[in-house]
């Protein structure tokens, strides 16, 4: 193997791929990454066994091969590389650096060593060749996304509940997130690419997924069964990762019908009086009380060796007097995902699930389980 880069470049792309390497452990492979250069450009492909990351950039390259390398310390090496280009030579288990100028390299000789393992030994993450990528908008993925993940368990014992649930359902697709107290769910237009098949994306490799959409206007996504992985593209960039495992319980049974009462609160102020009732809002789940009474909400929090607080907004609603707990958390959570300027609250009474949505988009909604308030 034998190619000339430019540092800048190459810097940026190993930046975009060590994300997911074990810094720990730089010893074993997912501590490594796999370097292949090819045709006018490198691949460069890290992976942590559960989710795998490949990008490349343009190189001339002179001689093709592949090796595996420790990955934060290549990164240190490049980043530290004094020159514009730099001259890449495998010999063996070990490769070479030196400066890519030619003439500056006779004057100066750059001489560097970096200890390598045979590329063979590196798990292959990336089988695309006989995948079908579908299209879709990195716009739409992320709101979706967005308004779903954190209501995600983390390290539930109920494995299923650990990721982001994705299916077709009535020609819509569907992304929901739960952890047990509540529940996001969204729907979107989409051409369906399943072909009736779920998957759940694990939490982590979702938030890896978002880092990739943030720089990009189109993705394309491909689902293995086979190997119960999904792959997306993202220009240059691969990302693969294995999704978990087991069945995801109907949650259509959850979602309440009977919620005689509506109230639509103005979203800014809603999130601005929970934090504030957050200052004094007891430990260890943050309650804060909503006060119901026509027109009025009162957002309640009380500790009483610390102080309590009581904040009115305005809200529509007609219905009779009634005080709900929460955790204000969860409250916020839903709020901050939300971008309308109003949120809509239905429910029947303080101990049964809580609906809010967005009163302008009728497929987004996420409900939240009471808490027993105390007095």
């Amino acid at each position: 193997m034998e190619f000339v880069i430019r540092r800048d470049e190459f810097l940026e792309c190993l930046s975009t791929v060590t994300t997911i390497t074990s810094s720990k452990e730089i010893s074993s492979i997912v501590g490594n990454v796999l370097l292949e250069a090819e045709d006018n450009y490198i691949s460069i492909t890290a992976t942590d066994l559960e989710k795998s990351l490949r990008n490349r950039v343009p190189a001339l390259v002179s001689k093709k091969g592949s090796i595996l390398l420790p990955g934060k310390k290549l990164t240190e090496l490049v980043k530290g590389f004094r020159y514009d280009t730099m001259k890449f030579m495998s010999v063996g288990e070990k490769v070479v650096v030196q400066n890519g100028n030619p003439e500056q390299e006779r004057k100066y000789k750059t001489h560097i060593e970096i200890m390598g393992m045979p590329s063979d030994e590196f798990p292959i993450p990336f089988q695309v060749n006989k995948l079908e990528f579908h299209s879709m908008s990195s716009v739409m993925v992320q709101e979706m996304i967005n308004k779903v993940f954190y209501a995600s368990a983390v390290d539930d014992a109920r494995i299923v509940f650990n990721g982001i649930f994705v299916e077709f359902r009535e020609d819509l697709l569907h992304f929901v997130a739960t952890d047990g107290r509540r529940l996001a769910l969204i729907k979107r237009k989409e051409e369906n690419f399943l072909n009736g098949r779920t998957m759940i994306i694990p939490l982590k490799s979702v938030k890896e997924i978002k880092r990739l959409l943030a720089d990009s206007e189109e993705i394309q996504i491909a689902h293995n069964p086979n190997e119960n992985q999904v792959y997306i593209k993202s220009g240059d960039i691969y990302f693969s990762t294995k999704l978990i495992e087991g069945n995801f319980p109907d949650y259509t049974y959850v979602i309440p019908t009977d919620l005689p009462h509506r109230a639509e609160i103005y979203r800014e102020d809603f999130i601005n009086a929970i934090r504030q009732a957050m200052v004094f809002a007891p430990e260890p789940n943050k309650q804060v009380q909503l006060h119901f009474s026509p027109n009025i909400l009162m957002v309640v929090s009380s500790t009483p060796e610390l102080g309590k607080v009581e904040d009115g907004i305005e809200c529509n609603y007609d219905g009779p007097n009634m005080a709900i707990g929460f955790n204000s958390n969860y409250l916020l959570d839903v709020l901050e995902a939300l971008t309308s300027n109003h949120v809509v609250m239905s429910f029947k009474n303080p101990e049964s699930p809580v609906l809010f949505h967005d009163p302008n988009d009728e497929n987004f909604l996420c409900i939240v389980m009471p808490m027993k308030i105390h007095e």
